[in-house]
């Protein structure tokens, strides 16, 4: 909801003139693929990482929503670049948003209490979270100029 549908709805009023290039699911596909990629690799080392600690299911479903939404407002913070004040207000209102409702809806959530352990857990998950994200864009970036380049030079040899 804080991730996707609110900002992604405010987002979706902003003025664009670009017209859309290529094959426009590819083109999604691509850009949700660092994140997807992120999300999995991060719930696969918490569920891992929870059972050698021994923590409890409901305290790894909780890590596993907070690392998600790390992961979700990365995600809105790339795709929302370049910045300007509209976009800084969106992703702090939606920001402001989660934490409010992590804190006054917790049983909605499913949001459960954490020990010192899972909190540091969390906290570790989420710098690791932001730093496969950041790689894993720039890995993807990197391949989809390297493609686009192999495809003009095919073109020119034919």
């Amino acid at each position: 909801m804080f991730t996707i549908g609110i900002p992604g709805f405010l987002l979706a009023l902003e003025p664009n003139k670009h017209r859309i290039k290529g094959d426009f699911l590819k083109n999604v596909l691509i850009k949700a693929l660092p994140g997807g990629l992120t999300d999995v690799i991060a719930v696969f080392a918490i569920v891992m990482c929870g059972s050698v600690f021994e923590i409890s299911d409901d305290s790894i479903g909780t890590i596993a929503t907070m690392i998600m939404s790390v992961v979700g407002f990365m995600i809105l913070c790339k795709i929302s670049e370049p910045f300007n004040t509209r976009k800084y207000m969106i992703i702090a209102g939606n920001i402001f948003g989660f934490i409010f409702a992590g804190i006054f809806f917790r049983k909605l959530f499913a949001l459960t209490d954490l020990s010192g352990v899972s909190i540091l857990l969390m906290v570790i998950f989420g710098f690791g979270a932001e730093s496969v994200f950041r790689n894993l864009t720039i890995l993807v970036e990197n391949i989809q100029i390297l493609y686009v380049k192999n495809k003009e030079r095919k073109n020119k040899t034919e």
